[in-house]
């Protein structure tokens, strides 16, 4: 998967009017806090990476929440570990948890974006083969995010994965911006 089409669909899921309507409803609250939305959903709606999982439009495509402290690890059926290897033959008891092969894409959510430069950490440790982190900076102009890209997780991305760092900006009372940027060449550039 590519930083673009996660990026876009990203986007979209979250540009769905009850979707965007309940990230704002938490935007200005005394601790804004968007995981309920994110990871669980509300009022009947589900979650951004339940709708972002159908948008992606990958077979099979499912996301683990809270894998290994991940905040969500997204994997296809094919690498999810089924029963145990070490089983006898005619034992075919399925495991208790989720145990993952492979991770498709790590994906952490931060909504102080002071503490992120741990989620970039985290995301080194146990890498996707996409590595994602969406938070939401005080400042958000172009200015301001070109900084925080150069500056603060430049400093400390293995450059040798692939990344992309989602950038969301309440742009008025009923929308949000999103801005997405990849590391490509050892620096982050946009995301179009």
């Amino acid at each position: 998967m590519t930083e673009e089409e996660f990026f876009f669909a990203w986007k979209r899921t979250c540009e769905k009017e009850r979707i965007q309507n309940l990230l704002l409803s938490r935007w200005d609250g005394v601790k804004a806090d968007y995981s309920d939305v994110i990871f669980l959903g509300v009022d009947e709606t589900k979650s951004v990476l339940d709708e972002l999982c159908k948008e992606l439009q990958v077979q099979k495509l499912h996301f683990c929440p809270e894998y290994y402290h991940c905040d969500a690890a997204f994997y296809i059926e094919e690498n999810r570990l089924r029963t145990n290897p070490f089983s006898k033959p005619k034992n075919t008891r399925g495991l208790n948890s989720t145990w993952l092969k492979q991770i498709l894409v790590h994906f952490e959510h931060e909504n102080n974006i002071r503490d992120s430069w741990e989620e970039i950490i985290q995301l080194q440790n146990i890498p996707g083969e996409l590595n994602v982190l969406v938070t939401y900076p005080e400042e958000n102009t172009e200015e301001d995010r070109n900084k925080k890209l150069e500056v603060y997780y430049n400093e400390i991305v293995n450059k040798n994965l692939k990344f992309l760092i989602i950038f969301g900006q309440k742009k008025s009372n009923t929308e949000i911006e999103w801005f997405g940027y990849k590391l490509e060449k050892y620096k982050f550039v946009e995301v179009k």
